[in-house]
């Protein structure tokens, strides 16, 4: 029997048709890559839009006109699989049959629905094919597999919230670390103050350790809300698609589009891990200083403490911890670290 995509089916070919064309090639995807801004593009596109600056190769979204850096390539940039998982879907839904009829009966309605064959069936299939296989209603077949995607559909909307939430927080804490920085550089400014002339240089170095420090921060803040928002994203568009489909598509187009369903979903919720939620950094900086009388001491002017240490990765060593009791003062060294476990960067 001649196929062609249903009327739903036809809708939600339409919705898919405009998140999986290239805007350089106006093509569908082919080997899409995903850009720091999110914006997609076929890899053979954005090899064209290539140019070089100071820092190395980039490419310009033709979309937003952010650049995007590109130390391995474009062939090193993150491919934007759920554009591959939307085309599989389109293809899926391009050979659609057009409505609910029995594939073996075309003039019957196919209401009955065969387990073991995963296929519509009306009542004239049951004797001579289907007779001592598990089979159910169409409707009451449907109306399982809605309970499917439904139990999938909650943890979804549980992590999207949840993603919400840290995308959230970690721009909460950008600006926090962004606030710290322009406290930590007032702060060395009018200590400077007394000593200009001679320690203007050194001035200089501290304001430059802040921003290294807070760029540092910020560029591991950055990365990891950008990577919250690509699960956002992905979780957002599965499910609205998930819901286009429900609404469009008939029960059969949805029987013979539910393991890939399912099996898009599931891959998505099993890879959700909320325990890396949390901000990858603290906003925490500070500065200390003392005011030494001697010019000569200038050049060793200020101590700036610019990263906050992790208890848990710091190390204490020396001869006093074996001899330490309770209530009793003994000489440690402490070996501050931070969260990858170096040195603290001091200034």
């Amino acid at each position: 029997m001649t196929t062609r995509p249903s009327t739903g089916a036809e809708k939600a070919l339409q919705k898919i048709k405009d998140q999986v064309t290239c805007v350089i090639c106006l093509e569908p995807y082919k080997k899409p890559k995903l850009l720091k801004c999110l914006h997609a593009s076929c890899e053979a596109c954005l090899q064209r839009l290539v140019h070089w600056g100071p820092e190395g190769q980039s490419v310009t979204c033709p979309q937003c006109r952010q650049d995007t850096a590109l130390p391995l390539g474009v062939q090193g940039l993150q491919g934007a699989f759920y554009v591959n998982a939307m085309l599989d879907i389109q293809e899926t839904l391009k050979n659609t049959t057009v409505s609910d009829r029995c594939p073996n009966h075309p003039t019957k309605e196919a209401d009955l629905y065969c387990n073991q064959c995963d296929q519509l069936m009306c009542n004239h299939c049951l004797v001579p094919g289907h007779r001592y296989h598990k089979y159910d209603l169409l409707a009451k077949s449907f109306a399982k597999l809605q309970k499917v995607l439904a139990h999938y559909s909650k943890p979804m909307e549980e992590q999207i919230a949840a993603l919400e939430k840290a995308v959230e927080s970690v721009g909460t804490r950008c600006s926090a670390v962004v606030e710290q920085k322009t406290a930590v550089v007032a702060e060395i400014r009018a200590a400077m103050a007394r000593m200009r002339q001679a320690l203007e240089e050194r001035e200089m170095q501290l304001v430059g350790r802040a921003d290294q420090v807070a760029d540092q921060k910020l560029r591991a803040l950055t990365a990891q809300r950008t990577m919250f928002e690509l699960q956002l994203g992905q979780l957002r568009s599965s499910q609205e698609f998930v819901d286009v489909c429900q609404r469009t598509c008939s029960q059969g187009e949805m029987m013979s589009m539910k393991d890939q369903l399912v099996k898009q979903m599931t891959d998505l919720t099993g890879s959700f891990k909320p325990e890396s939620l949390v901000p990858a950094e603290q906003a925490n900086m500070g500065f200390a200083h003392s005011l030494p009388e001697p010019i000569k001491s200038c050049q060793r002017f200020g101590i700036g403490l610019l990263q906050s240490s992790i208890p848990e990765k710091c190390q204490v060593s020396g001869e006093g911890i074996k001899l330490a009791m309770r209530g009793q003062t003994v000489a440690v060294t402490v070996k501050a670290l931070n969260k990858g476990g170096k040195p603290l960067l001091c200034a």
